[in-house]
């Protein structure tokens, strides 16, 4: 970025990068200038900036361990979005027999912009949390705890990666159950589970 000026002229150059929503699509550039006198231009349109690249749905690039027979099990999955990582906002996951999320089941999701995760009752009816990976606190339903401390998160590129430490618990105490992943970018394009 720079500034020059030159006569009755002032020129702002702004090398800025479009991030999360504003990614895709087009949007209008407006400036309002203000001298000295507190006399102002109002807000006008100087013109508009779209991208050039069509949006790219997220993926889920990664995910392990493939098994685990522990109680407790940092689970790691890697969500990426050709638009960078800051278009990816959420990553829900869903820790259950099938991908019928129903009541009782460990199912929550981590929050980008927010870096949160949180986590549904066993009703389905409310939000546990948030924690923040990397730091001290638990979020827990009847089926599964999160350690956040335990946890973390890191961003780069196209990728963010979640490592979540979850605890089964109650009636998912034995038995095997498999853990789902659904990556959702800020154009409302997800993965699936």
């Amino acid at each position: 970025s720079s500034v020059t000026s030159s006569g009755t002229d002032l020129v702002l150059t702004l090398n800025m990068a479009r991030q999360g929503g504003y990614t895709n699509g087009t949007l209008n550039v407006y400036i309002y200038a203000v001298d000295q006198q507190a006399n102002g231009s109002g807000w006008t349109q100087t013109g508009t900036w779209g991208t050039a690249s069509a949006p790219v749905a997220p993926t889920v690039a990664a995910s392990s361990p493939s098994t685990s027979t522990s109680l407790t099990q940092t689970i790691s999955v890697t969500g990426r979005d050709g638009n960078g990582f800051a278009d990816i906002q959420r990553i829900y996951f869903l820790l259950n027999a099938n991908t019928s999320i129903t009541a009782g089941s460990c199912h929550g999701f981590y929050d980008r912009p927010s870096n949160s995760v949180f986590l549904y009752n066993d009703a389905l009816t409310a939000l546990v949390g948030p924690i923040t990976p990397g730091t001290a606190g638990t979020v827990q339903n009847g089926r599964c705890a999160i350690d956040g401390a335990a946890s973390s998160v890191t961003t780069s590129g196209t990728d963010v990666v979640l490592n979540l430490n979850v605890t089964r618990q109650g009636a998912y105490s034995n038995g095997t159950l498999n853990f789902y992943v659904w990556v959702v970018d800020f154009a409302a394009t997800g993965t699936g589970w």
